[in-house]
């Protein structure tokens, strides 16, 4: 029986959080594909975990980290990011990250909308999208690639917290 378990991001994720950025599907399935180097992305993880218009979460399953969702708030949207481990694909813990953590965005992040952005090729984040109550509204152009854009109302994450 599996045990999953939503977590704050910590300092001590930053080498774990820089591993799986660069890992290749994830870096394919970006919209930067380029490596990113240590120097960089432990800058951006401090400038990230000191922002308020931010929110990371680590999906751990029996206490073993196996995914990880950002949340970046402009305005009354916050767009998500997330990825899982390579070990743990395949498995529908996408689904259950964005199921976990879009009641939390909402709520910490006082938005009223949800969005996503994926690559067309891109069917295991689309189907974990759709599944978590997201709809695909358009497809737009995003640094030069075609994606669709997903979006979520936090209407019903925030049923949740007044049920």
């Amino acid at each position: 029986m599996t045990d999953f378990f939503l977590r704050e991001v910590t300092n001590e994720d930053v080498r774990l959080l820089w591993e799986w950025r660069n890992d290749s599907l994830v870096r394919e399935t970006a919209f930067d594909q380029e490596f990113i180097s240590w120097k960089s992305h432990a800058c951006w993880f401090d400038r990230k975990l000191s922002s308020v218009d931010c929110r990371i979460w680590i999906l751990q399953d029996d206490g073993f980290p196996v995914g990880q969702v950002r949340y970046d708030r402009g305005g009354e949207i916050a767009e998500l990011t997330y990825s899982v481990s390579k070990e743990f694909r395949g498995r529908g813990l996408g689904t259950v990250l964005l199921q976990m953590s879009t009641p939390l965005a909402c709520k910490e992040l006082d938005v009223a909308i949800l969005v996503a952005f994926v690559k067309q090729g891109n069917l295991p984040s689309m189907r974990a999208l759709k599944r978590s109550g997201f709809e695909r509204m358009k497809v737009i152009n995003r640094n030069n690639e075609q994606c669709w854009k997903f979006q979520k109302s936090c209407e019903s994450c925030n049923q949740i917290f007044t049920s």
